[in-house]
């Protein structure tokens, strides 16, 4: 169509244009005068036929309006490259061939019209998404199927008239391409809004290399490079251009330059990986094998970054000081079950990361052949080159990977992260397993009640003991969603039952299914201790975001489970390697049992959930609402999780205001988010049944008092006011059943076995009790008597 232009009467413009736009086969929408959205409703389904039945109800003769154009296939593939910000416009001018163009007065030239066949992209800031100042964030969208945008026949909301500017038809171009001009066009604003004030000069070369070992032209290099750094307030064109031939000519030598490692260290991290994802390349670049390893080993980690960019599935990421992969084939470690197709985080053997340098780059070697010309011949990467990427422990161009999810989430901010794809800010790779619905951003008190009304929908069949525990029950729930909001440890959760077939296991996979979208990867628990801290090892680096401990038998606790239940962060030796591993705890630990037997300590690491059996024979039950019920949530997994997060949405948006919260130590942060948001929804503090638990399961505590009351009472019976020695106490303690019976339930002893416990077993004993007060007495460390041996006396303490 030739490009119709205002006849400075709008009355009449909006119509005219809008006939004009539909005979050249587009479909136009009419909205409001002065505004962007289209008055009508199905505006996004409508069809060129359906433009023309309507267009005099839309565009009524005498009407001032705005007539907007449905884009993409409805309109014979038409598209808008839309221009957000002005430093966009004379980078588009560079990268763009000469099409259809308009605007306002105010920004001439924003609106680039092609023909193809593309989706919708948008490209926004990082650091201002980030900041939250999404009004400002948008450098650039391709606008296809499912947009509209106002077309000139229209008046912008600022009075502005819209004009198309030259005569030109929309130019059809290939999708491919447009989405690498366009996505270089941002990857352009970005460098020049944060281009570094110092090192200028080194900047130019790193971005000259980095674009001409990328395969771009260097007259086209040029042009791009003037345009970054004149945007950014240098405009000596002459220095430019002497920098772009003179990294070309050192290329073409083989000699080193500078590249994407440099502008890594001098950009903010989400920056720098979005411009480089954004630039790409039309080839992969050349490295030129020679005796300079560091410069060698810093390329091949620029084409690691380049094949991941390219094909997100083969991405290698850094986490902690290990590279890792996205694996969901792999074979779980031993003893331990996962969902087939589970997402986990593993460590790049050395051969894939020889082919990932292979893929990224062509590897040169020059020689000299006999009559003195250089020869240049094809290699693959030397192995020297992958060892001393491995060998490494910081490789800032690749990006960070801490986590990967496939249900929305609750981040730092209080605000869901619910775009798939890979989070800057958080390091969260997103990878959704159905569709989620969105989840509200300010949800009322009566989102909140139906949100507990869905879940409180698939547990209708379970008997909780005590409301409190079905409070624990939620807070399972919602504890994996909100780790990337609360700093440091969350408690176990206990899925407990008096009774085999109450429902317990069920109910724990119930819990993950809602919050990660899968059954939590199940293992055996166990009271070895080296083998327990390599079951740890294995689920944490694997990234895992649930372990359930199923069916636990015998004592619930030792150190390496403690350990992981109140840190932050976890090193172990990899098993079968001599390197350490070292990284964050982000699981989140279930487990499930019958009358469960606590260890030391674990009373107060542990949220319980118990259920009742109300039946001799629960696992005989029927008449259940959702029969088999795994199945029922796991296909409305969707909204059960969007449920969830309208609790913490609710509480976090809200402020997260202080609600009155029994004190859980060790897991305060955890407490004044999940807890918090819990009561603030009308549910009860779980605290209660956490007591009740430290009373009823936690054989240690009895025999800990036990332990202290005797001493007291040997301690009476010798009239010794300064205290006993471990050996006396030793010799005594056939004459103190009730002492004896604690010492060997504390050392975990056979009946009798008391009878033969050494000083030093004793003496161990009192160290571990020093300080802890226990039924209002506690265990004293005093003076050495005269042969030098420790004392140990008791005191009441008010």
């Amino acid at each position: 169509m030739s490009a119709p232009h205002l006849n400075g009467a709008a009355v009449v413009a909006a119509r005219e244009h809008a006939a004009a736009y539909l005979g050249a086969g587009w479909v136009p929408v009419p909205v409001p005068f002065r505004e962007k959205a289209p008055s009508g409703e199905a505006w996004q389904t409508r069809t060129l036929d359906e433009a023309r039945a309507s267009f005099d109800r839309d565009f009524p003769p005498g009407m001032t309006m705005n007539v907007g154009v449905l884009l993409g296939m409805p309109s014979t593939g038409l598209v808008d490259v839309d221009l957000d910000c002005d430093e966009a416009v004379p980078f588009a001018d560079l990268l763009l061939p000469p099409t259809a163009t308009f605007g306002r007065t105010g920004r001439q030239g924003s609106h680039r019209l092609f023909l193809c066949e593309v989706k919708t992209a948008q490209f926004r800031d990082p650091l201002r998404v980030r900041d939250r100042a999404q009004d400002k964030a948008m450098i650039v969208e391709i606008r296809s199927d499912g947009a509209q945008t106002v077309f000139p026949g229209s008046t912008h909301v600022s009075g502005e008239p819209i004009t198309f500017e030259g005569s030109e038809l929309p130019q059809a171009i290939d999708a491919g391409v447009l989405r690498v001009r366009v996505g270089r066009i941002a990857a352009g604003v970005l460098l020049a809004r944060y281009w570094p004030g110092g090192g200028r000069h080194e900047m130019q070369l790193a971005l000259a290399g980095a674009l001409l070992r990328s395969g771009w032209d260097p007259d086209l290099a040029l042009e791009f490079l003037c345009l970054v750094c004149g945007l950014a307030g240098d405009e000596d064109r002459a220095k430019r251009e002497t920098t772009v031939r003179g990294t070309m000519t050192k290329i073409e030598a083989g000699e080193r330059v500078t590249g994407w490692g440099t502008l890594a260290k001098a950009f903010d991290p989400s920056v720098f990986r979005t411009v480089r994802k954004w630039l790409g390349g039309d080839k992969p670049p050349e490295i030129v094998v020679s005796a300079n390893m560091e410069h060698v080993t810093d390329q091949a980690i620029e084409a690691i970054e380049r094949v991941g960019l390219d094909d997100p599935d083969r991405r290698i990421w850094r986490r902690g000081s290990t590279l890792v992969r996205v694996v969901r084939d792999a074979e779980p470690p031993p003893l331990l079950t996962r969902e087939p197709n589970t997402p986990m985080i593993q460590a790049v053997p050395p051969p894939a990361v020889r082919e990932a340098v292979a893929s990224g780059a062509t590897w040169i070697r020059l020689t000299t052949t006999r009559t003195g010309a250089e020869k240049r011949s094809r290699v693959v990467p030397p192995e020297w080159v992958v060892q001393g990427i491995l060998a490494r422990t910081h490789w800032p161009v690749l990006a960070p990977l801490e986590q990967v999810c496939e249900t929305p989430l609750l981040l730092p901010d209080g605000t869901v992260l619910g775009t798939p794809g890979y989070d800057e800010r958080t390091g969260i790779l997103y990878e959704p397993n159905t569709e989620y619905p969105t989840v509200p951003d300010q949800p009322t008190a009566g989102d909140v009640v139906r949100a507990i009304a869905v879940i409180d929908d698939v547990i209708c069949d379970f008997s909780f003991e005590t409301p409190e525990h079905r409070t624990g029950f939620f807070a399972a729930v919602l504890t994996p969603m909100s780790r990337n909001m609360f700093q440091g440890p969350a408690p176990l959760f206990l899925f407990d039952a008096s009774t085999p077939g109450t429902g317990k296991g069920l109910l724990a996979k119930l819990a993950g299914l809602i919050s990660t979208g899968r059954e939590p990867a199940a293992g055996q628990f166990t009271e070895d201790e080296a083998e327990m801290r390599k079951r740890l090892t294995s689920c944490l680096m694997d990234g895992d975001r649930i372990l359930l401990f199923d069916n636990v038998v015998g004592k619930l606790g030792g150190a390496p489970l403690c350990t992981a239940l109140t840190e932050s962060q976890w090193s172990d030796r990899v098993l079968g390697s001599s390197k350490g591993w070292s990284g964050p705890i982000g699981a989140t630990f279930y487990a499930t049992a019958n009358n469960a037997d606590l260890g030391a300590d674990m009373d107060r690491r542990v949220c319980h959930v118990r259920i009742t059996a109300n039946a001799e024979r629960p696992e005989q039950r029927q008449g259940f609402r959702y029969s088999p019920l795994l199945p029922h949530v796991r296909a409305h997994r969707a909204p059960l999780a969007v449920a969830a997060l309208t609790i913490l949405r609710r509480y976090t948006a809200a402020g997260c205001p202080p609600v009155t919260l029994r004190p859980w130590g060790s897991f305060e942060s955890w407490t004044r988010l999940v807890l918090g948001a819990l009561v603030f929804a009308g549910l009860p503090d779980p605290g209660p049944a956490r007591d009740a638990l430290a009373e009823n399961a936690d054989a240690d505590a009895d025999h800990r008092r036990a332990f202290v009351a005797g001493w007291a009472e040997l301690v009476g019976r010798e009239g010794a006011a300064a205290g006993l020695t471990a050996r006396r106490a030793a010799e005594l303690m056939q004459t103190a059943p009730a002492f004896r019976d604690a010492v060997e339930g504390l050392l975990g002893l056979a009946k009798l076995q008391a009878l033969s416990v050494t000083p030093l077993q004793l003496s161990g004993l009192l160290r571990r009790m020093k300080g802890r007060i226990v039924g209002g007495l506690r265990i004293v460390e005093g003076k050495e008597d005269r042969k030098g041996i420790k004392l140990w006396s008791v005191e009441r303490v008010a």
